[in-house]
């Protein structure tokens, strides 16, 4: 029996397209968005049977699109953004067998490229590369080719030590260099995960607007409150602890922003009279607080939310039942045939007539 669903008349299909199961999706192809579709890992079994209609920019920042494009490849191939592909992580065993077509530039930023890349050393892009955490090997044997200035945006710890180097040879020579790409960028450090022992030593070079975004450096912010930037701090920070511990510094915006991260829910069950019920709904964590509260739900946003499909699309009993009537008339007749009936009362030894009785 296939379910079928009716869904909520608030349905966000946009929204929907980029995250929701086929099973919801199958029966109102008119509604889609097809752009959105492309994108939603689900969805291969739907892009597959309306090819036509798949965004193929789009569909290159699909987790599953590696076997569809192996299965597809006659069709897909004059389709293809190679920019776009070249710094797709899933897409990298697909661009081994396409040399000619990479971006060097892009794929050179990618962890899962670098064994192709340390393949094709003549082919390295070396402002890409020094943004690749996975390549500090590479960088360390050659430390005059780095970009300095991407190498900040490196999230491997063993970057610090390269940057320490570059930093005192700055200050102790007082160099003023002038070319961009061999500063230290400090606006980029600050949201770095990995940048807390540079700026224990340097706290002067923060950039608190990014800073705020990074919560690594929450052991600096205790020392910094004037400086924090709270409404930021808690669209990303994921120690409920230290935003309780300043509770009074939160303000409505705070709150909004909390109120879509799950990470929050357990904070925001302790501060209800706090939460934002709009943003809420697209709180994957908080499904069991819409579910409580059903009058609360903004159906637009929840149509964003992952978890919260089964809210949004009820079954359609009538139209399942209308749809298996066929098979609920074939399957009465299989049950009530008469000789049926009659070798179930010999093989169990019952009376017919009690055997009656029971339906």
């Amino acid at each position: 029996m296939k379910p079928v669903f009716i869904p909520h008349p608030e349905t966000d299909w946009v929204e929907v397209s980029i995250h929701a199961e086929v099973i919801y999706l199958e029966s109102h192809l008119d509604k889609l968005d097809w752009e959105e579709l492309s994108r939603n890992p689900n969805a291969i079994p739907l892009l597959e049977q309306n090819m036509d209609k798949i965004d193929w920019l789009w569909f290159l920042h699909n987790p599953n699109q590696y076997p569809f494009l192996k299965k597809h490849w006659g069709h897909a191939q004059e389709k293809i953004n190679w920019n776009v592909l070249s710094r797709t992580p899933e897409a990298t065993p697909f661009l081994k067998e396409h040399l000619d077509k990479i971006n060097w530039y892009y794929l050179c930023q990618m962890p899962d490229a670098i064994s192709l890349i340390e393949q094709h050393p003549d082919k390295i892009d070396w402002g890409g590369l020094s943004c690749n955490s996975a390549a500090i090997d590479l960088l360390t044997q050659n430390q005059d080719k780095i970009n300095w200035r991407t190498l900040c945006e490196n999230k491997n710890p063993r970057v610090i030590p390269l940057l320490e180097s570059r930093i005192t040879e700055i200050f102790s020579y007082n160099l003023r260099v002038t070319a961009f790409d061999q500063n230290i960028c400090w606006y980029q450090l600050s949201i770095n995960p990995i940048a807390l022992p540079l700026f224990e030593k340097y706290p002067g070079n923060i950039h608190w607007n990014n800073a705020c975004r990074n919560p690594a450096l929450v052991p600096l912010f205790e020392k910094n409150l004037h400086h924090v930037i709270w409404h930021y701090l808690c669209i990303y920070i994921n120690d409920m602890s230290f935003l309780e511990k300043h509770i009074d510094k939160l303000n409505a915006e705070c709150w909004s922003e909390l109120s879509k991260r799950a990470v929050a829910v357990p904070l925001l069950e302790k501060y209800p009279e706090h939460i934002d019920w709009v943003r809420l709904s697209l709180n994957a964590g908080a499904i069991h607080l819409l579910e409580q509260y059903p009058e609360k739900i903004d159906w637009g946003f929840l149509s964003a939310n992952r978890n919260g499909s089964h809210l949004l699309f009820r079954l359609d009993h009538l139209r399942m039942r209308e749809d298996n009537d066929a098979f609920k008339e074939e399957l009465t007749a299989y049950v009530f045939e008469p000789g049926r009936l009659m070798r179930l009362c010999t093989h169990f030894d019952i009376d017919f007539r009690n055997y009656l009785q029971v339906y």
